[in-house]
């Protein structure tokens, strides 16, 4: 038994910090998957756009322009979404939860003091933070709950909204997730 487990301000606040660390690495990931397929479209509609072009194939003409179109099309939508700047900051955030995290190393309750300064350490962070995707949150939750040993098996998440975490909240599905969640432990 650790220290830890005598104290559950302590252990929740570095289970949150942990849920933190989870979350901004997967949106990190997220934005890069995003960014690189953006950048493999572009090079491989450019190649095909000039390819075509340079072949001067009678009955492709309308290639070039279709292919072009749909390169500027998503390199439009990857500039105004932002996602290298957005992998970035979520790269940036992650750092922030682990230094924070590595304030725990010592495996002991935190005093008042510390707790009070890790906690405004936190919200400091937090207020960098754009707002949170509850499902994906709800999915980091169950994740980080994993790593620390809970044998408890949590409901399969459709792929739908496993597709959709990084792009809407889905609020009210991941209340409904908690609540099941909060009922199969308060049963044990």
């Amino acid at each position: 038994m650790t220290a830890f487990d005598e104290d559950d301000r302590t252990y929740g606040l570095l289970f949150d910090v942990r849920r933190s660390v989870r979350y901004h690495m997967r949106r990190r990931r997220f934005y890069e998957g995003w960014n690189t397929v953006t950048v493999a479209l572009a090079v491989i509609g450019g190649s095909s756009a000039a390819g075509a072009f340079f072949s001067k194939l009678d009955d492709a003409t309308w290639v070039p322009a279709v292919v072009a179109a749909v390169v500027a099309v998503v390199g439009a939508i990857d500039m105004a979404v932002g996602t290298a700047r957005h992998a970035s900051h979520h790269g940036d955030l992650a750092r922030q939860f682990i230094w924070l995290e590595a304030r725990f190393s010592h495996g002991r309750a935190l005093s008042d003091d510390e707790h009070e300064s890790l906690t405004t350490d936190r919200l400091r962070i937090e207020a960098t933070e754009p707002p949170v995707l509850r499902l994906l949150d709800m999915l980091c939750y169950f994740e980080t709950m994993r790593a620390l040993g809970d044998p408890k098996p949590h409901r399969r998440v459709p792929r739908w909204r496993l597709f959709l975490a990084h792009i809407l909240s889905q609020t009210e599905y991941a209340l409904v997730l908690a609540k099941e969640v909060n009922a199969a432990h308060e049963r044990t």
